[in-house]
């Protein structure tokens, strides 16, 4: 295989399982790192159903909460 030059987003620790190195249609290269870090898993936070909310996104507007409140789309966006 030929030598690519690559851009590193983020260092990674840990041990590495698995790497897949893909071609685009247009001829680049990207590669997927699959690492086993094994670190501590964050503890689980409570939550209540009266502190938790949904959130839809739609055409029509940009958000709509499961409260009902909606977001409007912001005027730059509706170009796009």
């Amino acid at each position: 295989m030929e030598e690519i030059t690559a851009v590193i987003h983020k260092a990674f620790e840990g041990e590495l399982k698995t790497a897949t190195i893909s071609k685009s249609c247009i001829g680049k290269y990207y590669i997927s790192i699959l690492v086993e870090a094994r670190k501590e898993l964050p503890v689980d936070q409570m939550f209540s159903e009266s502190t938790t909310i949904g959130v839809e996104v739609v055409i029509k507007d940009f958000a709509v909460m499961s409260t009902g409140e909606k977001i409007e789309i912001l005027s730059t966006c509706r170009t796009l």
